[in-house]
């Protein structure tokens, strides 16, 4: 999915297909692109990947490979892996799109990112195998498993928490110290599961040039 990339001898092909060779197995990248005067373009909603290419000299095309990006989340396959591609390196002098603006932007819509020169023929090859690691990748992830079954383990450990604690606060002696014990126990378990759906909540967004992860 090109968004004004400014390439001539790529623009105006509509399908191209690449054999690899990736870890002893091999693949075949099939890349269905719009036309070059196409600007409404739609996703294709059975696509195993989207790759949206700019011009880093081009603030337009940029702001399109956004709008791009966006649609294609909501509109296209939701499982596909999504890639951002700066193309025209070669032209760092006229660039117009900070690198760190654009990993922004990538990062922001779950995507990829990575910077190319089809002219200089730099990354491209990089490009193709993350292409087809990420494709591999997410086929053995498979859909993403719901988490609301360790929320409610957390609620079922809080309400007897909450049952111990309110029980009887009169009785002292050997009872008395059985219950502080269980809500102590019962404080540690919490505390835990608490720990890990949290640190599972705020950890930080994967690095979204790691082609070799999710």
């Amino acid at each position: 999915m090109g968004a004004g990339d400014g390439d001539g001898t790529m623009d105006d092909r509509k399908d191209i297909t690449v054999p690899m060779l990736l870890d002893g197995e091999e693949s075949e990248l099939r890349f269905l692109s719009p036309p070059s005067n196409s600007k409404d373009c739609e996703p294709y909603v059975d696509a195993h990947a989207y790759v949206v290419v700019y011009s880093i000299q081009s603030k337009t095309s940029f702001k399109y490979a956004q709008d791009m990006l966006h649609r294609t989340r909501m509109q296209g396959n939701t499982m596909a892996v999504l890639i951002l591609v700066g193309n025209k390196v070669d032209l760092a002098r006229r660039r117009s799109i900070d690198i760190d603006d654009a990993k922004q932007v990538a990062m922001q819509n779950d995507s990829k990112f990575i910077e190319t020169s089809a002219v200089l023929n730099h990354n491209v090859d990089e490009l193709l195998a993350g292409i087809m690691t990420q494709v591999r990748l997410k086929e053995k992830e498979g859909p993403k498993k719901k988490t609301g079954r360790k929320a409610k383990k957390v609620t079922r450990s809080k309400t007897m928490l909450e049952k111990v604690t309110d029980g009887p606060k009169k009785k002292t002696g050997r009872k008395a110290k059985k219950v502080t014990r269980s809500k102590t126990m019962l404080e540690k378990v919490t505390d835990g599961l608490r720990k890990r759906i949290l640190k599972q909540n705020t950890a930080e967004p994967l690095n979204c040039d790691n082609f070799y992860i999710l």
